[in-house]
C-alpha cells in the first residue's frame, strides 16, 4: 500500500509546496537531522582517528640465558591485560597499538621460568625495545 504523505519544506517562514504531482522526499525537519547524523559522525570519526594515532610499540628478543638461541614460541604479555605477542622463529615479538605509559612485561615459555620486566616505558610513535 502507498502512503499519500506529502512532506512540506519551509523556507524564509513561507510553505513550499512540492511540484505538481511530486513529493518531497526530505522535510526541514529530518534534513536538519540527518545533517546533523552526518556531522557527529565525521566528528566521531576524527576522534577515533585522533586517539588511534597516539600509540606506541614494544618489541624485543626472547632468548635463552645460557645458550643465547632465540626461543620459538615463548609468550610476552603485558600484566594485567589480554594484550600480547608470541615470538617468531628469530625469537622476536611485537606489541602493537600501546597506549603511552609505563607497564610491567611478562615472559613466559614451557620449562623455563617466567620472567617479570619492570617499568617498560611506552611513548607515542616510539618503539621500546625490550631484551629478554
Amino acid at each position: 500500500m502507498r502512503s499519500n504523505l506529502i512532506y512540506t519544506i519551509y523556507h524564509n517562514g513561507e510553505n513550499i509546496t512540492p511540484p505538481k504531482g511530486g513529493r518531497w522526499i526530505w522535510s526541514k525537519d529530518k534534513f536538519d537531522r540527518g545533517l546533523l547524523m552526518l556531522v557527529l559522525l565525521l566528528f566521531g570519526s576524527f576522534l577515533a582517528l585522533t586517539a588511534r594515532a597516539q600509540t606506541g610499540v614494544i618489541c624485543g628478543t626472547v632468548t635463552d640465558a645460557k645458550f643465547k638461541e632465540p626461543l620459538i614460541g615463548a609468550t610476552v604479555s603485558i600484566e594485567g591485560t589480554t594484550i600480547g605477542a608470541i615470538t617468531d622463529i628469530d625469537g622476536n615479538f611485537r606489541i602493537e597499538k600501546v597506549q603511552p605509559g609505563k607497564y610491567t612485561l611478562v615472559a613466559s615459555y614451557v620449562s623455563y621460568k617466567t620472567q617479570t620486566i619492570k617499568d617498560v616505558v611506552v611513548i607515542a610513535h616510539q618503539e621500546a625495545v625490550v631484551r629478554i
